[in-house]
């Protein structure tokens, strides 16, 4: 007589647990705040409209900026034509071009073209000079952004590299207790008759934000600012 021989059962399959995504605040000292769920669906940040709401920044606009999912974790952060617009930490260096806005520490500062370079004037009658230090011409100009659409300082770009920070570099900032000493860097390149100009920081505590042209692509611990918030994408298992 054969022997029965019971079926094996079927084990059901353990699955990996889910990551879950939020958005964590970070404070001026670069400390991680608290949690805000990021659901699969994304969600819209603002001072008065949306799933995340920072009603007391008088900064941000009613609704301010978006985060769209990608899939495998990534988001598109779109500015939702916000006034003050919407700036991402860079992590390498980043094209830029005249009239980008970038923070650095306290500071937000505009690229600008030199529309008409500024010439020495002609001699006198006689062939005399005027006296002075003798200056390169500039490429290109940082202008520092006040609160209220006020224009602070001027500083003229003159050499290929320029470099800025609270003590050290060409353009110091030495108030800033957010800024680094060497922070960042703005790099001219010329191939030919084509010219490109680059931001890189440069290993700065508390990062520089570049301002979003409309959207960008991030991801697992990119850092923004949107108003007086900075955010970071984290996801957790």
């Amino acid at each position: 007589m054969a022997s029965h021989v019971p079926a094996a059962v079927a084990q059901p399959q353990s699955r990996p647990p889910r990551a879950s995504a939020c958005l964590v605040a970070i404070d001026r000292e670069g400390h991680e705040g608290l949690r805000h769920p990021l659901p699969p669906e994304g969600l819209v940040i603002g001072r008065q409209q949306g799933d995340l709401l920072f009603a007391d920044d008088p900064f941000l606009s009613a609704v301010h900026a978006r985060l769209e999912p990608l899939g495998n974790g990534r988001y598109m952060l779109v500015d939702a034509s916000s006034r003050n617009g919407v700036y991402l930490r860079i992590t390498r260096a980043e094209p830029v071009y005249p009239g980008d806005m970038f923070l650095v520490g306290h500071h937000l500062l505009r690229l600008e073209n030199i529309e008409t370079p500024e010439r020495e004037r002609p001699p006198g009658s006689d062939g005399t000079r005027i006296f002075g230090t003798p200056l390169d011409p500039p490429w290109a100009r940082l202008v520092v952004l006040g609160r209220g659409g006020l224009s602070g300082d001027i500083h003229y770009l003159r050499t290929a590299e320029v470099e800025l920070g609270r003590e050290l570099g060409d353009i110091h900032f030495p108030s800033d207790r957010y800024m680094s000493r060497r922070h960042v860097r703005i790099s001219l390149h010329s191939d030919g008759t084509r010219m490109s100009v680059y931001l890189e920081d440069l290993g700065s505590a508390n990062g520089t934000y570049l301002r979003l042209r409309g959207r960008a692509e991030v991801g697992p611990n990119d850092t923004f600012r949107v108003g007086d918030q900075i955010l970071r994408i984290k996801v957790e298992a």
